[in-house]
């Protein structure tokens, strides 16, 4: 009496697997995850930087300021100023070689490098102070630069995002400061206007 069992064999399982692992492997180099995440958070890193930038510009033109620029707190004890100069000792061209040392970073005073405009801009024209997307940031550094760049009587604004993962190049800034692993001179994304 021959049996005829119907089944794979354990080399036919083994092919299959391999080749499944072999496919699997080609999408998720293909998909690159890490990429992807690195463009999410340079994705909401230019919106934040695009709404911290309109929220200036909405500022400047309301009708009870007339054109200034806001006045926000920054230094160890903290006092009224303008934003500061992107490029103070006139070093360099802004968006090139470093131009951007001046450029202070959003966030609760209490230090000479913070720069606080919660009062000024929360909530008429944010809802909250953005602040970067990854971990090491929060209410105090939001990680999120601020400066301007004066030519005669125009004031240019630029909002810097040095900590940018994927479009290191989108808007042509550097990096203000030695901060963690960024190196002051690095590309930075910014936005200006």
């Amino acid at each position: 009496m021959t049996s005829n069992k119907k089944g794979f064999t354990l080399i036919e399982l083994l092919i299959v697997i391999g080749i499944i692992s072999i496919l699997a492997g080609i999408v998720l180099v293909a998909v690159n995850p890490a990429q992807q995440f690195g463009k999410a958070n340079d994705s909401e890193r230019k919106s934040e930087i695009s709404s911290i930038l309109s929220a200036i510009y909405q500022y400047q033109t309301s009708p009870t300021v007339r054109g200034a620029l806001p006045q926000c707190l920054t230094g160890a004890v903290p006092a009224a100023a303008v934003i500061p100069e992107c490029d103070p000792d006139n070093s360099g061209n802004v968006g090139v070689n470093n131009g951007f040392e001046g450029a202070l970073e959003l966030g609760t005073p209490g230090s000479a490098t913070a720069y606080d405009c919660s009062t000024t801009l929360i909530p008429s024209y944010l809802r909250e102070m953005p602040i970067d997307p990854t971990s090491t940031y929060s209410v105090t550094g939001t990680g999120y630069y601020v400066c301007k760049h004066t030519v005669g009587t125009i004031e240019r604004v630029y909002v810097l995002a040095p900590g940018v993962e994927v479009f290191k190049t989108d808007g042509d800034c550097k990096v203000p400061v030695t901060v963690g692993t960024l190196t002051a001179g690095d590309p930075a994304m910014c936005v200006s206007g």
